[in-house]
């Protein structure tokens, strides 16, 4: 129930809070200081009750059990090409700036950091394509070779750093706000992802997957779909990022949905008692998975008793009758 009502909330918050902000950023070309003030609270507020609603969550914890997931693995190869673009946007970017010496610096003081972006970039770009096409498959990538799987939170990871020692110093507040935190649960997410689709993290990856992954959707919804929809209209943005990185952005939101409806699906099947042949499926309702392993244990330790109290009868009376003929 806990976690239908954090669907319930990500949902009513999408439907509400990017109409507002996308309405609050073309009516009012000077924005005023409530603006300012009041929506990136309730940007935050939203994101902390959704992390404490998945947190709260106590639910039998499960592993991820490779299957095919069509629509992640498409949203996955999206993500996939808006990394490469990106990354690719942004060498350059600075080959361009190093190539003209009278051009102003798009890199900050970082130069080797943006390279290493970049390049870092190609690596994730390739390892979530190739994650994708598994996803069509049987999506056991990440369970088969679970090194690959840290290519994309290593580049969150710079691509934060590298967009706190960039953009801190030359943009307000409030564009900090909208590139910088969105890229931070970008960070969370991809980290939780890796660690549960590669097993690493055991059964409670899921509900870290959830917690992280349920405030990045809005977060990185709430942060490309209105700057996307003012250059659209031939308007400035309003965002420090570039556009390949608001649409990287918007690329991995929707791979963090579409993830995090895939294990909605699974969870569903494990609490469903009855259906298939699956020992998983077939529980006993109110048991949890911990509970069901040691009942299974339990009776097969019972059922080996049983068997070596049998044998060791038969022994018995072998040796009883043995003794008798002699």
């Amino acid at each position: 129930m806990i976690r239908k009502g954090m669907w319930k909330m990500l949902v009513a918050a999408l439907v509400v809070l990017i109409p507002w902000k996308t309405a609050a950023e073309l009516f009012f070309e000077e924005k005023s200081g409530l603006w300012d003030a009041v929506l990136p609270w309730v940007f935050v507020g939203v994101c902390l009750v959704l992390f404490f609603v998945c947190r709260l969550d106590k639910r039998t914890v499960m592993r991820f059990r490779p299957r095919p997931c069509p629509v992640a693995g498409a949203a996955a190869l999206l993500s996939s090409v808006a990394i490469l673009w990106s990354s690719l946007y942004s060498l350059l970017r600075l080959v361009r700036q190093e190539s003209d010496a009278t051009a102003v610096s798009l890199a900050g003081d970082q130069p080797l950091l943006g390279s290493l972006c970049s390049i870092v970039g190609f690596m994730a770009a390739l390892v979530m394509a190739a994650w994708g096409v598994s996803l069509f498959r049987s999506g056991a990538l990440f369970r088969d070779y679970p090194i690959v799987a840290l290519a994309p939170p290593i580049w969150a990871c710079l691509e934060l750093a590298f967009l706190f020692v960039t953009y801190t110093a030359q943009s307000e507040i409030s564009k900090n706000f909208y590139s910088i935190f969105p890229f931070a649960l970008a960070l969370l997410f991809l980290f939780a992802q890796s660690s549960f689709f590669s097993d690493a993290g055991g059964g409670t990856a899921r509900r870290k997957l959830y917690q992280y992954g349920s405030p990045f959707v809005l977060m990185g919804m709430g942060s490309s779909i209105p700057s996307l929809i003012q250059l659209a209209m031939g308007r400035d943005s309003g965002s420090s990022l570039s556009i390949p990185m608001l649409i990287t952005l918007l690329a991995l939101s929707l791979y963090a949905l579409a993830s995090m409806a895939a294990i909605r699906r699974d969870t569903n099947l494990l609490l469903r008692p009855g259906r298939g042949t699956s020992p998983v499926r077939n529980r006993e309702p109110g048991l949890s998975m911990t509970m069901e392993l040691e009942r299974v244990l339990a009776d097969w330790k019972q059922s080996n008793e049983e068997k070596t109290q049998v044998q060791t009868d038969e022994e018995e009376k072998d040796s009883q009758s043995e003794t008798d003929i002699l």
